[in-house]
């Protein structure tokens, strides 16, 4: 601003000042005015960079899915699941409410879709992701997937750091860190670039499970980096609280991804590897192929056939009680799993 235009707004500023003590109308600068303009000028960037803050709501795991749709939800995961999984776990009316008190926090990676390392999506194919924990038939699902020409991330760390590019370099993810990351890929991915899916076991058989791995102690179910307070595996009341909380995630993530289907939480596909009984797992097997095709893939059932059977050898064993006995269970366990990594040559042992 010159040093004319300093004075002129100086001036209309002291006028003003003058007619305001006296009682007198305020007289507002001209548009026109020279000085009033710059003004406008120099205020106008301040303006416009406060205009994001101001227009985005901060994302929420209740505003991913709303507690009115948290129910329904929870009834259709309720149908893939032994009877009396929901009431065993306290109930719908407690999980709803551990639901809301886990759920409503801001999001980890609010504001993923907007700058690196998680900007929009381009891909043109769709990609298929598994939203759910391990321990839940990930490594079968990937193995299934990679023996039917599809490439497939099981386990990517890098996917934290690295974000939508590297994403896009798979046609399957599977496995953490997915399952923490759901907020990011829902804002980066459109609804025709993704097909969203959820395999699950009894809560309780994944916690028992979950133990074999050491250190898995200290670890907890994921969150989908909108939940916040989930318990550690080794607490002494985690059997009571680890399934609420994997039963609040299964629910939510399948909330999340029904809200993207025009049919709702039922079209999305639920697999439960484990409650499919041989011989055959022809439930699984049908919902393997309709993940295939709703991605744009057709699968022959004979193709997939021979791939379940590439994959069989991937078992898991009996529930363990607790961390100690699942320490005795490793232990045991372990000459006959390096006999089976060496028979496999590198393929995946354990279904998990």
């Amino acid at each position: 601003m010159s040093r004319r235009l300093r004075v002129t707004a100086t001036r209309q500023a002291l006028r003003a000042s003058a007619a305001s003590a006296r009682g007198a109308p305020t007289l507002r600068p001209r548009a026109s005015d020279p000085g009033n303009i710059s003004q406008r000028m120099l205020l106008r960037p301040l303006t416009l960079a406060l205009l994001p803050a101001v227009a985005r709501a901060t994302t929420t795991g209740t505003s991913l899915c709303p507690p009115a749709e948290f129910g329904p939800a929870l009834d259709e995961l309720a149908r893939h699941l032994h009877p009396g999984t929901v009431d065993r776990a306290g109930g719908p009316t407690t999980l709803a409410r551990h639901y809301v008190e886990r759920f409503r926090h801001p999001c980890i990676n609010d504001g993923a879709g907007t700058s690196e390392p998680w900007p929009k999506s381009k891909r043109r194919s769709t990609l298929i992701v598994d939203m759910t924990d391990g321990t839940t038939g990930t490594r079968f699902l990937r193995c299934a997937c990679r023996h039917v020409g599809l490439r497939g991330a099981h386990n990517a760390k890098d996917l934290k750091t690295l974000g939508t590019r590297y994403l896009d370099g798979f046609d399957l993810v599977a496995d953490s860190p997915v399952p923490y990351l759901t907020d990011a890929i829902v804002a980066t991915h459109a609804p025709n670039q993704t097909v969203f899916a959820l395999t699950i076991r009894d809560p309780w058989d994944w916690h028992a499970h979950r133990l074999w791995h050491g250190g898995a102690d200290s670890w907890r179910a994921a969150h989908g980096g909108c939940a916040r307070g989930f318990s550690t595996l080794g607490e002494p009341d985690a059997k009571t609280r680890v399934p609420r909380d994997l039963l609040a995630m299964w629910a939510w993530a399948l909330c999340v991804a029904g809200r993207r289907r025009a049919g709702g939480v039922g079209e999305v596909t639920v697999v439960n590897f484990f409650d499919d009984p041989s011989p055959g797992e022809e439930r699984s097997k049908r919902a393997l192929l309709r993940i295939f095709r709703e991605s744009g893939r057709d699968v022959a059932q004979g193709r997939l056939d021979r791939a379940w059977n590439q994959c069989a050898k991937m078992r898991s064993g009996p529930p363990v009680a607790n961390a100690t006995t699942a320490a005795r269970v490793r232990g045991r366990d372990r000459l006959a799993a390096a006999a089976n990594a060496t028979a496999a040559r590198g393929g995946e042992r354990t279904m998990s």
